[in-house]
């Protein structure tokens, strides 16, 4: 596992780990920095998360159809 794919995993444990229970103060600072590290670390390991880039779990697919 390359170093960003670990950023990725644990940046986005974090942030259902902050979804997981009430808000608390700083949550919103601490979401945005995961969410910040996660997109970076993505971005170099070329991860497209694009609307095409995603594959077949889009609304139209089970139609034979793409939604723009």
């Amino acid at each position: 596992m390359s170093e960003d794919q670990k950023t990725m995993e644990l940046a986005f444990g974090r942030i259902l780990r902050l979804a997981s229970r009430p808000e608390q103060a700083g949550d919103i600072a601490e979401y945005e920095r995961c969410r910040k590290l996660f997109l970076n670390a993505a971005e170099r390991d070329g991860f497209n998360a694009t609307v095409r880039g995603i594959g077949n779990h889009r609304p139209g697919f089970n139609f034979g159809a793409m939604v723009d």
